[in-house]
Formats: C-alpha cells, sequence, structure tokens
C-alpha cells in the first residue's frame, strides 16, 4: 500500500461502520417479519454485507497496522463526509415490519441503504489514495449497486409478476 493517508484511513473506518450498521439493519428486519421469503431475501443481503465489513476490516486494519500512533491519531481528527446511518433503530424496523405495513417498505428502505452505500464508496475512491484502496472502494460501490438491483428486482417480482423471484412460487387465495 502506499503511503499513509489520514483521509484513506478515516474512510476505510467509515466504511466498517458503514457496512455493519447495514448488517444491523437487514438482521433486525430479518428478525422481525414473518413473512418467509422476506427473511430469506433479508438473509442473503445479510450475508454479502457481512462479506463486505469482514474485508473491510481487514483494508482497514492492514492499511492502520503500518502506521505509527501519532498518525492513526491524527486520523481520528480529520473531518470527511460521514455516510447517513442507515440503521437509524429499532424504531424504524417496528415501522416497517409491524402489522398490515407494506412489506415492500422494507424493500424500498433496504434500496435506498444500498444508494446511499454506493453514494458512499464512490466519494471515498475519489478521495482515498492508493490505487488497491481506490479500486477496492470501487468494488464496493458496484457491489452496492448489484445489491440494489436484486433488490429492485424482488420488489417487481412481488408488484407486477405476484412472486418472489429466484424463491418458491407463491400462489395468492382468494
Amino acid at each position: 500500500m502506499s503511503s499513509f493517508d489520514p483521509v484513506t484511513l478515516k474512510y476505510l473506518s467509515l466504511a466498517v461502520k458503514l457496512e455493519q450498521n447495514t448488517n444491523k439493519f437487514y438482521e433486525t428486519a430479518r428478525k422481525t417479519v414473518t413473512d418467509p421469503n422476506m427473511k430469506a431475501v433479508l438473509g442473503a443481503l445479510m450475508d454479502h454485507e457481512t462479506g463486505h465489513l469482514d474485508s473491510a476490516v481487514k483494508v482497514r486494519d492492514l492499511y492502520a497496522a503500518k502506521q505509527t500512533g501519532r498518525a492513526r491519531a491524527a486520523a481520528a481528527l480529520v473531518k470527511v463526509h460521514r455516510p447517513e446511518n442507515p440503521f437509524s433503530g429499532m424504531k424504524q424496523i417496528e415501522k416497517l415490519t409491524k402489522p398490515g405495513a407494506d412489506i415492500l417498505d422494507v424493500l424500498t428502505e433496504a434500496a435506498a441503504l444500498e444508494q446511499k452505500a454506493n453514494e458512499f464508496y464512490l466519494e471515498a475512491a475519489e478521495h482515498a489514495q492508493g490505487a488497491f484502496i481506490k479500486a477496492y472502494l470501487r468494488k464496493l460501490a458496484q457491489e452496492e449497486i448489484y445489491h440494489k438491483e436484486f433488490i429492485e428486482a424482488q420488489k417487481e417480482a412481488i408488484c407486477n409478476k405476484g412472486y418472489w423471484l429466484g424463491m418458491d412460487h407463491v400462489t395468492l387465495e382468494p
């Protein structure tokens, strides 16, 4: 990796926090929803986000390990654009999953979270230093778009085709 840049370390630390928060959203929503197909979708998304979290922690820790304590302290003071916390707590989940709530709201919220993550990673890649870090952040941005497209495909399958994409066919009884 290239020489130390406190902005890069700050963005990597924020990436870890973003993935933790997004994973928490999916995990909490998955525990709360009752629809088995929605549980499966949220579980798949949670698995992807867990992989992102693991890799973000490794990249951040490798980058930080090469730095002195003074350099890490400087990075903690750097001000950069923080990603909006996608998980605002149980009230958000309760609102989305309460009895009678539209299950599509959970998918809409999830797609919005993935879009915010994409925008954050693109911004981070623009400001970070080092070819590896830039490529890594751009790859994460692409992954978030893939997740958003997956979510939107599930939503479209529910709305327009009457079944869950990639799930067992569901028939609605009159």
